[in-house]
């Protein structure tokens, strides 16, 4: 317990949101990119968006959303610059102290050089440092050819910008084996290691992924319910999976957040934390999900406050 635990729990019992938005939590799994209110991103390039659906039938329905809706409106220099600030006041908007955010190689394609874009990331993170921990992740694609990205992934490790790296994208997509040699190398340079793993592929691949990188941590994860011997794995080795209930819903990946493996998990003794993923396109911040799970009874509000010091206690991990 810290000493904002009794608050956290008055909070949730009360579903006072603003006491809850002043608690210190983190974020461990979200996007750069798509991390800002949608209302933030039609304010600034004063446009109007198509709310998004739902539940995306499909994957690639999904993608579809943010190549036709999102990207023409922020896949240039100023658009990832906005998105990355307002992420980031988004976020102290919502109490995280702490945020592990990923950003895409490709935003790389906006600058004239690596080193323009390791600036401007560390610019960022300067001017927000008194009011968030902001923690870079470098995002790695898993359709992208390893051996091609090599020399400009060890640059960016090489900044010391960056905490961590993330393997993303369809987890059904290429072969983990084949960015082992990039995920030593991180490690070597002191990054925290994570992937996307088991949201759509099995808990087999879980397994997998976690021994052929030596994973730190597990986005998503939540397939590892289909296997109990995976979650004795995940259980014993310690791996926190950091969960994002209502991307899991909008996804099918669950039928409802009232049935989400995430009790299940933490009923098994695994490290589960709660994220936002995306909150431009599941429009519910990290309190927002606390708040949401707590509604359904999925958690009490004690068990939420553990959840919540998880989180926490991976900033120093």
């Amino acid at each position: 317990m810290d000493v904002f635990s009794n608050q956290f729990i008055e909070g949730l019992q009360t579903e006072d949101i603003d006491l809850l938005r002043s608690i210190p939590k983190t974020d461990l799994h979200c996007h750069g990119s798509l991390s800002m209110r949608r209302s933030a991103l039609e304010n600034w390039a004063n446009i109007e968006i198509p709310p998004p659906p739902a539940v995306y039938p499909t994957f690639y329905e999904f993608i579809n959303y943010i190549r036709t809706h999102i990207h023409p409106h922020t896949d240039y220099r100023e658009g990832f610059e906005f998105c990355l600030q307002s992420a980031l006041e988004q976020a102290i908007q919502d109490g995280v102290h702490y945020v592990e955010m990923s950003l895409d190689l490709k935003f790389l394609e906006f600058y004239e050089s690596p080193a323009d874009f390791i600036q401007i990331v560390y610019s960022i993170q300067q001017r927000f440092k008194p009011q968030i921990h902001f923690a870079p992740e470098i995002g790695v694609k898993r359709t992208l050819n390893a051996s091609q990205i090599e020399d400009l992934v060890h640059e960016l490790i090489n900044s010391k910008i960056f905490t961590s790296i993330d393997l993303y994208d369809d987890e059904l997509a290429g072969e983990v084996r084949d960015f082992k040699n990039l995920f030593e190398y991180a490690r070597s340079m002191g990054l925290k290691l994570k992937a996307h793993t088991g949201e759509y592929n099995s808990a087999s691949s879980i397994a997998q992924t976690v021994e052929i990188l030596e994973l730190d941590a597990i986005q998503h994860g939540i397939n590892c319910v289909q296997d109990e011997g995976v979650m004795n794995l995940l259980k014993s080795s310690k791996i926190p999976l950091h969960i994002c209930p209502t991307s899991n819903v909008a996804l099918k990946r669950v039928d409802s957040l009232s049935n989400h493996p995430i009790r299940k998990m933490y009923d098994h003794g695994i490290i589960v934390t709660i994220n936002s993923d995306d909150i431009t396109l599941f429009d519910h911040s990290v309190t927002e999900e606390y708040l949401a799970l707590h509604r359904l009874g999925v958690f009490n509000a004690s068990e939420l406050n553990e959840i919540r010091l998880n989180g926490i206690l991976q900033e120093n991990a």
